[in-house]
């Protein structure tokens, strides 16, 4: 068959750094079955919808294939039922977060015929083999069909218990813009590289040399946090081996050195981890990455180990510094290990950059204020900080149903973000005074990031701490001052044109 796979465009304001996975396997899956797979990778050329229709309307298929994760929601509805217009026998599934959460949605709504949940790689290969030779779709585990009256749904796929077996997607990737990729990697983790002196000798201390590519090493998470959507319970990694293997080739292929595991959690077995570091060692393998792991995972000997294995930088989600809100999220941790896990990865030259969430049921001016002061304490100069967002399909959005926050169920898919942008209020606190908070924790950062400079034997650079200090001390200000009376979304989006405007100049 004729299949064509559409990646959507997410997060428009910055560059596009992480290969669609899924449907990178998925199309390897085809691949194998001898289908012929086109793929528009629409997140990564960044296509004007004219463009992108223009596009489908020179490609011959039989089948369309779309998925993400949910805030493309919009996207996905908008190309479906525009395909649906032009060709009406078409049939068109959808995968992944931005659909398996949400049927009844994504069917009355959108130009969706089937729903693929689970491991749709596997799922592909008998669902495409049907619609090919003909037989009965209801044969399929993993699957959501659409119908007049109701949803049929099959039952779950059971989970590949060897992800060994999936080949390594060598010919999918000469489908997707492999230099794209790799380019935007690359820029984005020069930046980060230069605070590693480790880092930048492993690849000669050229800083152009550095090529970054994402990969995955398994699937799943251990964790159940209540704000986190997970299609797949439990953790299941690739051999160290396989993985290994599977870097040699793109090291081989588009001279990749720099790493960046997009696991949703890389670390999360010891042996594992251990094992992987001293086989980069043992094979002097010139590498350097980057990963996601649990403050409760890491120890002083083991981020030695993985220091001298290549990693040069490590984030973590701390979330908050309040006891009472990790308890919320339910976590399992406590935050006196967040300030641990700070300092023994400070202490082994490795780079640090946790995540925030601010806005979970029951925040308010004391847990904020226990999150400021862990920040101060364990000197966090960079992270990343969020509006907590009930998500289809966690715990939370089960949450803001029950309470009522969420009345019109599309109208509010339709306004999701990536969390960087207030989109809803669980707490009891007005929506200004929880805009407040959240840069109250940015500027607690930045001060400190301004106070590294503070004590330095250069003129120059205390001079510079001294005009950076009363310069970010009058923005606050004015950006304070904003919220009041309701101007802070133009100024936001004003910093943002800039920001495109100097990445493009």
């Amino acid at each position: 068959m004729k299949v064509l796979l559409i990646n959507p465009p997410v997060r428009e304001d910055a560059r596009p750094t992480v290969l669609p996975w899924g449907l990178v396997y998925v199309a390897q899956s085809l691949l194998d079955e001898g289908h012929e797979v086109h793929v528009l990778d629409v997140n990564a050329y960044r296509w004007s919808p004219e463009e992108v229709l223009d596009r489908i309307s020179k490609i011959d298929f039989d089948v369309v294939g779309i998925s993400g994760i949910i805030t493309v929601y919009n996207y996905l509805k908008w190309i479906t039922l525009e395909i649906k217009k032009r060709y009406p026998e078409i049939l068109i599934i959808a995968g992944s977060y931005v659909a398996t959460p949400i049927p009844e949605v994504i069917f009355s709504k959108t130009g969706v015929d089937i729903i693929c949940y689970g491991e749709g790689d596997i799922t592909a290969k008998e669902l495409f083999s049907i619609l090919e030779k003909g037989g009965d779709l209801t044969s399929v585990n993993g699957l959501m069909i659409k119908n007049d009256r109701e949803i049929f749904t099959t039952p779950p796929r059971p989970l590949m218990k060897n992800l060994d077996k999936i080949p390594i997607p060598k010919s999918a990737y000469e489908l997707f813009p492999m230099e794209i990729y790799l380019h935007n990697g690359s820029i984005d983790d020069r930046g980060r590289i230069q605070g590693s002196e480790r880092a930048l000798k492993i690849i000669n201390g050229d800083i152009n040399k550095l090529k970054s590519f994402t990969l995955l090493t398994g699937r799943g998470c251990i964790n159940k946090c209540t704000y986190c959507y997970r299609m797949i319970r439990g953790m299941r990694k690739h051999s160290v081996d396989y993985v290994l293997e599977h870097m040699q080739y793109l090291m081989e292929t588009y001279d990749v050195n720099g790493f960046m595991f997009t696991d949703e959690l890389f670390f999360s077995n010891k042996k594992w981890i251990n094992e992987f570091c001293d086989k980069i060692i043992s094979k002097n393998t010139k590498i350097v990455w980057r990963a996601v792991s649990r403050v409760d995972m890491v120890t002083p000997e083991i981020l030695e180990k993985m220091k001298n294995a290549g990693c040069y930088w490590l984030t973590y989600g701390f979330e908050s510094g309040s006891q009472k809100m990790l308890d919320e999220m339910k976590k399992n941790v406590n935050a006196e290990q967040n300030c641990e896990a700070a300092k023994f990865t400070r202490d082994a030259d490795i780079l640090l950059t946790p995540t925030f969430m601010v806005g979970m049921p029951g925040e308010d001016a004391s847990t904020v204020a226990e999150t400021i002061k862990l920040i101060r304490e364990c000197k966090i100069d960079d992270a990343g900080i969020f509006f907590t967002t009930p998500y289809p399909g966690t715990e939370l959005y089960e949450f803001a149903l029950k309470k009522g926050l969420i009345v019109d169920v599309e109208k509010f898919l339709g306004s999701l973000g990536d969390a960087n942008d207030f989109t809803i209020n669980l707490t009891r606190l007005k929506d200004r005074t929880l805009k407040k908070y959240r840069y109250s924790i940015s500027r607690a950062i930045m001060m400190n990031k301004l106070e590294k400079s503070k004590d330095s034997k250069s003129f120059r650079k205390r001079a510079k701490y001294t005009w950076n200090k009363y310069y970010y001390m009058l923005g606050s200000l004015v950006y304070m001052h904003s919220m009041n009376i309701g101007l802070d979304p133009y100024i936001k989006r004003l910093v943002i044109n800039l920001r495109k405007f100097s990445r493009l100049s």
